[in-house]
């Protein structure tokens, strides 16, 4: 299945920085390179056979319930207690589509950031202006407004097939009050690659956009893959962040070519102190893992699939003054 994307996006896919190759390939196609070039319709067509165990839909909407004080009306400050409740269009983890952009499914370190973001929305609503980077299918974005309506949001990602559905979950997910067109709406979703250029670009493009200036509070999860994003990362951060800003980044722990520390020395060398405020241990995910009134699909399956993820560390950076 092809990923329609908006003709005003950049075309480029995270794949072309997680194979060395930068070819596109599709799953079986990555696991046996002697079958380069070759399609599973091919195969198909070629054995006469056709897999009825196969999973024929690669579509996923991932469910969210969150338990959260939700500001009604900020200038009575009425608050209430409330249910967020955020439906995420998206790819299951093991399909084809997420082999060519990592984008297109939720991973772990997400959900962790979203709990943060909800014991902290006290926090997260002083930021006038909210960024995230290397959003996906945007849940922390999104919970991001819904937490903070009057905030502007602006939901990133340099994948161009990942904004086609980021578009998608805005729509459905955002607060009532903007139109069909997202007229009125505090929340806005915008290509950004990251680096110094692109950065300064995006900051500049337009000096009326709701998404020009500097933003106070920038979120990211699930965003550390390879070493050669990690410069760009922090130019991206040092461009856009406010002198009194914050930037929280969830990491979930993998068997990928970075480490963390190598990820907090760049954030010292480009002018960053940082903080540990959230670590997850064994007894944490297996908590996560059981509990269905948050982490449950429309068909009562689990969403956190993402078995190759280790412990989830949440770190608070800001300039070091």
């Amino acid at each position: 299945m092809t990923v329609t994307t908006n003709e005003e996006d950049t075309q480029w896919t995270d794949a072309s920085i997680r194979w060395p190759d930068d070819e596109v390939v599709s799953a079986n196609q990555k696991l046996d390179p002697a079958r380069e070039g070759e399609s599973d319709d091919d195969d198909e067509e070629e054995n006469g056979t056709f897999d009825i165990f196969a999973d024929q839909d690669p579509h996923e909407i991932f469910s969210f319930r969150f338990d959260v004080t939700e500001v009604t009306n900020s200038s009575t400050t009425t608050t209430t207690n409330n249910k967020i409740l955020l439906n995420i269009h998206g790819y299951k983890t093991g399909s084809d589509e997420v082999w060519q952009s990592t984008g297109l499914t939720l991973w772990k370190a997400s959900k962790y950031l979203c709990h943060y973001m909800c014991a902290n929305a006290d926090e997260l609503r002083q930021g006038t202006r909210i960024l995230e980077l290397g959003a996906g299918l945007g849940l922390n974005g999104i919970l991001a407004h819904r937490l903070a309506p009057d905030s502007i949001v602006v939901v990133t990602d340099g994948d161009s097939d990942a904004m086609t559905l980021l578009r998608k979950n805005i729509a459905v997910n955002r607060l009532v009050g903007s139109d069909k067109n997202g007229e009125n709406s505090t929340i806005y979703p915008k290509q950004l690659i990251w680096g110094l250029d692109q950065s300064k670009k995006f900051l500049n493009e337009s000096s009326s956009s709701s998404s020009s200036s500097k933003f106070s509070v920038i979120i990211a999860s699930d965003v550390i893959y390879a070493s050669v994003v990690i410069d760009p990362l922090w130019e991206t951060i040092r461009t856009l962040l406010t002198d009194d800003g914050v930037f929280w980044m969830a990491f979930a722990k993998r068997k990928v070519p970075v480490t963390i520390d190598f990820v907090l020395q760049k954030a010292r060398e480009y002018g960053f102190c940082y903080e540990l405020v959230e670590k997850s241990n064994e007894r944490d995910d297996e908590e996560e893992e059981g509990n269905n009134d948050d982490n449950i699909d429309e068909n009562n399956s689990k969403i956190d699939n993402d078995g190759e993820a280790g412990p989830v560390f949440i770190y608070v950076f800001r300039w070091d003054v």
